[in-house]
């Protein structure tokens, strides 16, 4: 309700109100409330059970009693006011048009109230559990244009439940058309009204104007209240305090029940929903955070409670409480006032009831139904993609005309079409890069460097992303076709992949079998263990078809290898790395020293500064990776490692290791200084190589970058 109210500034929680204000702002909140209380008791008694408004309007007051009375002793928002609202009442109303026609003579009142039990208990269930497991933060989950399209059809509802009062069951004679048009001008008036001035006394006054007006006109032209009774301006009730219907109760049509199943499936959506989007506009006001999971378990059991009193079921109501927290009145006081006004009002039963002119009761569904519509359907529009818009469009013209379980299914059926659409557009291809563009970080003499670049082609890297299911599998096997028409080997990593359905899997078998006719080898790296078992199953161990590798650096380590079976890539020495003349200067300043498998020659951190020639043996550059150490460079003979520590202060940035047994020459910082102080010229030779060493590697990492942002 009051969805048009803006509040233009925020209050602390902790905000201590006097109590004059706080009763104060209670009372107006209450006495607006019981006017919107006859209008929801107007959409169930209709028909031949209008005579039960008063029963109605009393039942619903003494749910919203019990409501405030939970929420000022539990819920974690203080000066809440939560009461059955327009939405669920709506949906309530719409299954009672399926119910009643099938219910027994005389048993109409019962099964009401019934029915309206029964759809309160299930919304409380749900609610109680969803808070007891802690998953209301599940329910957000559930596409907005869906939920937008649910609000709007309820829009709908009220709409045509606020016409339906006014000509009482739309019938066009002359004084029921002056009531729907008087209750058009009204409900339009209203939303034109708080769309130009947003505030909450707007509501209360034109209720106030309109009986006033309402009853000039009768004075003015004569009409007496039995007559207008009559015409179907007043309620027709009889004038009877309010008591519990304790006879009705005895006479139900239980077997009518299940006509409105839509409406049982469709209260606790609508409800949770709407409370949901409501409870996060409060705390965007009080700028605090309520405990959500609290929240829907109390209104959970608070709605299993009214629902012994045949109450609709129940939430925050947004522009009741936000009216206390506009004014700084931040106080479980204003619930339990409001509380008591519901109370009073409930026991003067359909002496006040009978008095409340029907057009304005309708114009006030009007109201809350062309709320609806506009803030979901015009105010929105903006806001949604063309098919967003058209899911809620076609979710409106579903309850509309094929009722609330085609709208429930249609709903549901929308959000998963949505969510597919919306999945598959992401690419599941991160990135797609040849061997000359993605290397793997194996050191490698300049000449084979060269000859990887000139095959580079042949070799393609894919990275896989994202969760794989049937609506990404066939184009990632049509896109790889496309792209790979001359190769050796394929690489697909998979370390960013989260899962995949079944259909996703049998694209791998598609792989397989692309790759088989390309004598192509195909290499799976990083596999998740959510989908090793998966991919075995259905591809088979690996072997002639496919191979795995822990990673992607050591499946390209394991397709450049596999490219230089051709090439003498016999091992080469520093002599050679260097050159002989640089070599042979710099050779005095060197320290051999020979190390075992598995030893750390450089550790991470260190503050030692110097570079290592690698003579024979391999050794590993390795960066912390959470638990564990991730592989960055692998360097054979003829090679040098940590040479960065010579330009960059601050301690080394990884560690090294051997991985068998190794011949190393040591640089340290004293003997480069030395160097620098004797022999200059040697000294400026060693940095331009080392210089040309780091620009290789840092065009080699720049076409890593550029195949990831291509």
């Amino acid at each position: 309700m009051y969805r048009h109210v803006v509040i233009t500034e925020a209050t602390d929680g902790g905000v201590t109100s006097r109590p004059v204000a706080e009763v104060g702002i209670g009372l107006v909140i209450g006495f607006m409330l019981v006017a919107f209380m006859v209008s929801f008791a107007s959409l169930l008694f209709t028909g031949k059970e209008a005579g039960f408004l008063g029963v109605g309007v009393g039942l619903i007051l003494l749910g919203a009693t019990a409501h405030n009375l939970i929420s000022a002793r539990w819920s974690t928002i203080p000066g809440a006011v939560i009461l059955p609202q327009d939405a669920s009442t709506a949906v309530v109303a719409a299954g009672l048009v399926s119910v009643l026609p099938a219910a027994g003579s005389g048993q109409g009142v019962g099964t009401i109230i019934v029915y309206t039990a029964v759809c309160t208990v299930v919304a409380g269930v749900a609610m109680a559990v969803l808070g007891g497991f802690r998953l209301g933060g599940l329910v957000r989950f559930v596409p907005l244009p869906v939920i937008g399209g649910f609000l709007a059809g309820t829009g709908w509802l009220l709409v045509a439940g606020g016409a339906d009062l006014a000509t009482s069951g739309y019938t066009f004679d002359p004084p029921r058309i002056a009531s729907l048009t008087a209750a058009a001008l009204f409900g339009l008036g209203l939303l034109l009204t708080l769309r130009i001035r947003p505030h909450v006394a707007v509501v209360p006054l034109a209720v106030g104007i309109g009986v006033v007006l309402f009853f000039g006109i009768l004075a003015v032209t004569g009409t007496s209240l039995d007559e207008a009774r009559t015409l179907g301006l007043l309620p027709a009730t009889e004038g009877e305090p309010f008591r519990l219907p304790v006879g009705d109760l005895m006479d139900v049509d239980w077997s009518a029940l299940g006509a409105g199943i839509g409406g049982i499936i469709s209260v606790p959506l609508v409800a949770t929903m709407a409370m949901l989007l409501n409870v996060s506009a409060l705390d965007i006001m009080r700028g605090d955070d309520a405990d959500l999971d609290h929240e829907l378990r109390t209104l959970g059991f608070a709605n299993i409670f009214t629902a012994l009193v045949g109450a609709p079921a129940g939430y925050h109501a947004l522009g009741p409480t936000s009216l206390g927290f506009r004014l700084g009145v931040v106080s479980r006081t204003v619930p339990l006032v409001v509380a008591a006004v519901c109370l009073v009002a409930a026991l003067a039963g359909s002496y006040l009831v009978g008095l409340v002119p029907t057009p304005v009761v309708g114009g006030l569904l009007l109201f809350l139904g062309f709320g609806f519509i506009s803030d979901w359907l015009v105010d929105r529009r903006r806001q949604m993609t063309g098919p967003e818009f058209g899911v809620m469009l076609t979710i409106v013209a579903v309850v509309a005309t094929l009722g609330l379980v085609a709208a429930v299914a249609w709903g549901m059926l929308s959000a998963v079409i949505l969510f597919v659409v919306s999945y598959s557009r992401i690419d599941p291809i991160r990135s797609m890069a040849t061997g000359r563009q993605r290397r793997s970080t194996v050191d490698r003499p300049p000449d084979v460097s060269a000859h990887l670049d000139d095959i580079g082609d042949s070799i393609v890297v894919v990275e896989l992303q994202g969760y794989l299911f049937f609506g990404s599998s066939h184009a990632l096997v049509d896109r790889i076709r496309e792209t790979t028409s001359d190769l050796d080997t394929l690489v697909v990593d998979l370390r960013r992949v989260q899962g995949a359905d079944s259909t996703a899997l049998t694209a791998f078998v598609k792989l397989v079998r692309l790759t088989s006719d390309m004598s192509c080898e195909l290499i799976l790296s990083d596999i998740p263990e959510s989908l090793r078992s998966g991919l075995r199953e259905i591809l088979g161990e690996p072997g002639s078809a496919w191979s795995e590798r822990e990673d992607i650096d050591h499946a390209l380590e394991t397709a450049e290898n596999r490219r230089l079976e051709r090439l003498d890539d016999s091992p080469r020495s520093c002599q050679e790395m260097f050159g002989p003349d640089l070599w042979s200067r710099i050779a005095p300043h060197l320290e051999r020293v020979e190390v075992a498998a598995g030893e750390v020659i450089i550790e991470h951190g260190s503050q030692e500064v110097g570079l290592v020639a690698v003579q024979a043996g391999e050794v590993v550059t390795e960066i912390p990776a959470g638990d564990r150490w991730r592989r960055v460079r692998r360097s054979g003979p003829g090679t040098v490692v940590g040479e960065m520590s010579l330009y960059r202060p601050g301690g080394r940035t990884a560690r090294v290791r051997t991985v068998e047994p190794a011949v190393l020459y040591l640089l340290g910082s004293a003997a480069v200084a030395e160097l620098e102080s004797s022999d200059p010229q040697t000294a400026a030779e060693l940095h331009r190589f080392l210089a040309r060493v780091l620009a290789d590697r840092l065009a080699l990492g720049n076409e890593v970058i550029r195949s990831l942002l291509g």
